[in-house]
Formats: C-alpha cells, sequence, structure tokens
C-alpha cells in the first residue's frame, strides 16, 4: 500500500468518524434503548467499535488465513459470529499488547488526559488484500523525497521528508527481524500537535495486509513515537501469529 492508499485511508477514517460522531449527537432517542441501538447499527455500520470483555473466541478468515481471537481482542469485523472477513479491527493496550478488560478499560474509553499513566490504545487492521513487499512500496515513493540521501532519524531509523513546511510528510525506514518498516507521519509542525498522525501498511507473511496509526497525537508518546514504533510493530506482528491458525484453509 502506496502513500497515497495510505493517506487516503486515513482520511477516511476520520471523515467516518466525525460522521458517527455528529450522527450519535442529532440522535433523540435514549442511547439505552436496545432499539435505538440496533439502528445506530445499521445507519453506521462499519464506522462503529464494537469493544467486548467477552473472551470466547471468534473464528473467521480473512482472505486465505483463519485465525482464532478472543472476544475483547476485536473492535470491529463484518461478523460477530466469524466467517469470512473483509477487515477486521483490533485493539490493544501499550504495553503489555492486553485486549479490552476492567482492567483496561479506562485506557481503551479515555480521553488521552485522563488515560492511565504509561498507557496507550493502539488499534490495528488485518485487511484482505496482497499488498506490494514493504522495500517496493518504498522505491514507489522515493522519487517524491526533498532528498534520496536520508537524515539520521532517532532510533536507527532513517528519515526522509516530503512537501513543504506547512504540508509535510516524514517518512521513517528500518529494517528490522521481521520486516522493512516504514513510517509515514503527516504534518511534522510541533505547533500543531493534534494534527501529527504516524500510521503503516506492511504485508504479512500469509498474504494479508497490517495496517496501523502509530499516534493520533503527538504527545501521545510524549514526541518519542520512534522509540517504541519497532516494538509496537514487533507485539502486534507476534500477536496476530498467535491467532493464525496453522494449515487451515477457509
Amino acid at each position: 500500500m502506496g502513500k497515497s492508499s495510505s493517506l487516503l485511508l486515513a482520511c477516511l477514517v476520520a471523515i467516518s468518524a466525525c460522521i458517527a460522531l455528529a450522527s450519535i449527537g442529532n440522535a433523540q432517542q435514549p442511547q439505552g434503548d436496545p432499539s435505538f441501538q440496533t439502528e445506530q447499527r445499521k445507519m453506521l455500520g462499519a464506522f462503529i467499535d464494537v469493544p467486548s470483555a467477552d473472551t470466547t473466541p471468534v473464528e473467521f478468515s480473512v482472505g486465505n488465513v483463519r485465525y482464532r481471537v478472543p472476544r475483547n481482542y476485536i473492535v470491529n469485523m463484518d461478523d460477530y459470529k466469524g466467517g469470512q472477513q473483509t477487515l477486521v479491527a483490533f485493539r490493544v493496550s501499550f504495553p503489555g499488547f492486553k485486549p479490552f478488560t476492567a482492567e483496561t478499560k479506562d485506557c481503551f474509553t479515555l480521553a488521552p488526559l485522563y488515560r492511565p499513566q504509561g498507557c496507550v490504545p493502539i488499534n490495528f487492521n488485518i485487511i484482505a488484500e496482497t499488498p506490494v513487499s514493504d522495500d517496493e512500496g518504498f522505491n514507489n515513493i522515493k522519487h517524491l523525497f526533498l532528498s534520496q540521501t536520508p537524515k539520521q532519524g532517532s532510533s536507527g531509523f532513517e528519515w526522509y521528508e516530503e512537501g513543504d513546511a506547512d504540508a509535510r510528510l516524514d517518512v521513517y525506514r528500518k529494517e528490522t527481524k521481521h520486516h522493512t518498516l516504514v513510517i509515514n507521519c503527516f504534518d511534522h509542525d510541533v505547533n500543531r500537535p493534534l494534527l501529527w498522525t504516524c500510521n503503516t501498511s506492511s504485508r504479512l507473511p500469509n498474504g494479508n495486509a497490517l495496517q496501523y496509526i502509530l499516534s493520533g497525537a503527538r504527545y501521545e508518546f510524549n514526541g518519542k513515537q520512534l522509540q517504541y514504533a519497532e516494538q509496537i510493530d514487533d507485539g502486534i506482528r507476534l500477536l496476530i501469529e498467535s491467532f493464525t491458525i496453522k494449515g487451515e484453509q477457509p
């Protein structure tokens, strides 16, 4: 998935979230009414995250890969009963990569300033598509860089810049033990921290795509996103591997 696809996906997610919030805020029925919640779900469909503390495993397929995942790791999917899916969204706490429980509820549901200290929710998606390799994706956008010679980023990352000062795209690249980790960060402007968004899309060994937002705002990691980036990426990939049902086709 190239830079333009990642940017489009990030924009669509943001627009969808705004639509969802506006629809909920304008509704007249009480949200505690089950019939209202059902209609909400019908109207907003895939835009609603549905976390749950239920630990019952859900079996589903994405592409040609089968997974078995406790329900409390999942926040969005086409059918919560399982079966074939196009996209499955997960949320875990960092550090620890824990699912939704009574212990992690505040981390998952409270605004950043009110979350428990040292806890950040990480959302990631498994998508039924086969993107180009991480190196191919990087090579497809490198001609847009201001310089083909990287700057030295923190935590061992190469750092490339694209765009002007008012619309900055920073691209960070690092070889890890699993793959080439490429992170796109939009709006490199310390005066607008709420617009700082880092995301990455890559190919999993089984052919599906992994996509996630590293941080929604600069203050999430106190400006040290790259310090934790490889640890987050490794943890997500190991978690997905533990969910995978080996040797079975859907």
